[in-house]
């Protein structure tokens, strides 16, 4: 019996609704970004928009320092743009040209391959419950998350019946190494429940192809992370042993009980107790073996401790709801349910093993949900359903949009409030913009930042943080207040500590000074929690009248 034959479409996988596909998400992209409040509501992507605009005070870098993020191909672009008109957010625009792209995509595809009322409902379900948070907080995060999807949706589209569409599949390609150009470690698990799809119903052959592209895109993202590293290690002195001490810093940050009590470690309490709080001031004290020790001692949680996460999960219960309204319109065929109960599987699996050995990052539950929620609409068959269930579909995804907008309109206002918390810490460290303050414990409220908002506008030239001390940047704001080093904090009076009061610190300094430590309550001068330490011996009679006490 002769093998049916592959055939390679060289047709257009998207022309016809093109246009209705722009003006569909222009629409909704319209409505989300200019009658909300978007904020990143990250750290890690605030302090690259600071670095890109140039807003800690030096000109605009595409030397972004980390690993596996924002390689510096697209740094030099973006880079460039700041320079070019420092007025725009340039981060911001490319964060959600990179949103308005995967979702032309996933829509193309719905409006392709599903009846039009169908595609277009269950496409407003999906973008009200899942892209709607990612827009009013982006990151580059979910930026990557947006585009993998994108990505792995046009491999795992490009064969309809026997015919591959070899140029939807190297669309696929590209944007999957825009993904990892953005942030390489999201696409892992996104690739991993796009498999069984791949292996339960696809052809043999049609499966090695896309394998095939799917192996040359690793390659070339391997190829292109060894030129980001070697670029780092070319332009930043010393790169390749900072990157070495933030991994053993992530390592023990995303240890499940790194929030624990340090004190129960009584030989490293210290150490332990600054690196919770995100105060890496000296490499020396909290070295990268003692990192590692810590993180060892703890040990994996148990089972029984999974219940940590409970809030985690009784707050994503609408993602769980979401694909059941899904499951309404859809049938499967018995490949097509082998294919999906495998994903459900690996992603069960994928966060129960990080719940015990490792953090569950919430963005994770809302990539994995979302793209397991696009293909079960790709992968099946429309449900034939008498109008009395049609009444029920209409009706469920009704409420669920509903309970989408209740939930957005929450958001929206903590992100309002939020933000407004962010302007209030900025004017207090714009007016003593003669003081230089630490923050203590990770507390100063930078991920409030207005996407819109730009570096320039709210310039932070005072201010060391988590991300400064990671990135081994802050020398520079240092010299700006005559200082050396970090050690060298209590010694000068117009140097303040921002947020709670840290043990580790007071412990740090009185063992490598030798000195009592002097430290007052918070500054009545301050509507935020900010207070002074100063080397007993040297300070003592000039912080009295200020209620200062020793610790």
């Amino acid at each position: 019996m002769s093998v049916p034959k592959l055939e390679y479409s060289k047709k257009r996988w998207a022309h016809p609704f093109l246009w209705v596909s722009f003006l569909i998400n222009g629409g909704f992209f319209f409505l989300v970004l200019f009658f909300t409040k978007p904020i990143y509501k990250s750290d890690d992507d605030v302090f690259l928009a600071y670095l890109l605009g140039g807003g800690f005070g030096k000109p605009p870098t595409a030397l972004l320092h980390y690993n596996h993020g924002m390689h510096p191909l697209l740094g030099v672009m973006l880079k460039s743009l700041f320079t070019w008109m420092g007025s725009i957010n340039w981060y911001t625009v490319f964060l959600y040209l990179c949103h308005f792209i995967a979702c032309n995509i996933i829509l193309l595809r719905f409006l392709k391959l599903i009846e039009l009322k169908i595609a277009l409902g269950l496409y407003t379900l999906l973008f009200i419950v899942f892209e709607c948070r990612f827009l009013m907080q982006p990151t580059f995060t979910s930026a990557a998350i947006l585009l993998g999807i994108g990505g792995l949706v046009l491999l795992l589209t490009s064969l309809q019946g026997l015919e591959l569409k070899r140029s939807q599949m190297i669309i696929g390609f590209l944007v999957l190494i825009l993904a990892a150009l953005i942030r390489i470690h999201v696409l892992l698990p996104l690739v991993g429940i796009s498999l069984p799809f791949i292996f339960f119903t696809w052809p043999f052959r049609a499966m090695g192809h896309c394998l095939i592209f799917l192996i040359l895109s690793t390659g070339l993202i391997i190829l292109l992370n060894l030129f980001h590293q070697s670029y780092y290690k070319s332009k930043i002195d010393g790169w390749d042993k900072d990157e070495k001490y933030r991994q053993a810093f992530f390592h023990y940050i995303n240890h499940p009980h790194a929030v624990r009590d340090s004190s129960e470690f009584s030989s490293w309490s210290t150490e332990s107790n600054l690196a919770r709080n995100g105060l890496l001031i000296d490499p020396k004290f909290v070295t990268e073996r003692k990192l590692y020790a810590i993180s060892n001692q703890y040990g994996p949680r148990s089972l029984r401790a999974l219940v940590d996460n409970k809030w985690l999960y009784l707050q994503n219960r609408i993602y769980f709801i979401t694909l059941l309204v899904i499951a309404l319109y859809i049938r499967f065929d018995r490949r097509q349910k082998v294919a999906f109960f495998t994903s459900t599987l690996l992603s069960i699996f994928g966060i129960l093993y990080l719940s015990i050995y490792e953090k569950v990052p919430p963005y994770l539950f809302t990539a994995l949900f979302f793209f397991l929620g696009i293909l079960m609409i790709l992968h099946s068959q429309p449900r034939k359903a008498p109008s009395k269930i049609k009444y029920v579909q209409t009706t469920c995804l009704l409420l669920m949009c509903i309970w989408g907008f209740i939930q957005l309109y929450k958001i929206n206002s903590n992100n309002k409030k939020n933000n407004e918390y962010f302007r209030s810490a900025y004017k207090e460290l714009d007016t003593h913009n003669k003081t230089l303050f630490l923050v203590t414990d990770d507390e100063f409220p930078l991920d409030n930042f207005y996407v819109w908002d730009t570096p320039g506008k709210y310039k932070i030239e005072n201010l060391v943080y988590k991300e400064n001390l990671l990135a081994d940047d802050y020398v520079y704001i240092l010299k700006r207040f005559q200082l050396q080093s970090l050690s060298q904090l209590p010694e000068k009076e117009n140097v303040l500590l921002w947020g709670k009061r840290s043990p580790g610190l007071i412990e740090y300094y009185q063992k490598i000074s030798g000195h009592g430590i002097i430290v007052s309550g918070p500054l009545k001068e301050f509507k935020h929690e900010v207070y002074s330490i100063r080397f007993a011996d040297s300070a003592e009679n000039s912080l009295q009248g200020h209620g200062m006490d020793r610790p």
